[in-house]
């Protein structure tokens, strides 16, 4: 398994996808937050082994992880997003219309999401199965600051 590695630095995960579209020519890409922690790496052989889109949870891109084609991401326009609360309603309804434009595999139904842990000064939601864990500081539409 060698794959590359690009970090990007833009403000919210749109902002990533549209940034790794214009200024890359990679037909895939996986997208995980700085937020995630990868425990075992097998699964990755098997979203790159798949020739399509790859969500990585039961609900479309649950926190936008997944991976993103080319080809797919060309069926439609990517959104500028200027605050996190169009980046959370975005969440759900963009990367929706983007599944189900395109051959979307889903890998794992579920993710485990009853514990919490201090981490980097904030309280998270720790959603975690065998292969990852995602710290999310965000879970709730009332936690959102613009």
């Amino acid at each position: 398994m060698h794959y590359p590695i690009i970090t990007v630095s833009v403000p919210y995960e749109l902002g990533v996808i549209r940034w790794v579209y214009e200024h890359t020519d990679l037909d895939e890409f996986l997208l995980l937050q700085d937020s995630v922690i990868v425990k075992q790496y097998d699964w990755i052989d098997e979203v790159f082994d798949y020739r399509g889109s790859v969500s990585l949870s039961h609900k479309h891109y649950f926190m936008y992880m997944g991976k993103y084609t080319r080809d797919g991401l060309s069926k439609l326009e990517i959104p500028i997003i200027q605050s996190k609360r169009e980046s959370v309603l975005h969440e759900d309804e963009w990367t929706s219309k983007y599944a189900n434009l395109n051959d979307t595999k889903t890998l794992w139904p579920l993710f485990d999401t009853d514990t919490f842990e201090e981490r980097h000064g904030r309280r998270n939601m720790v959603l975690e199965n065998p292969h990852l864990s995602k710290y999310k500081g965000t879970w709730h539409p009332g936690m959102i600051v613009d």
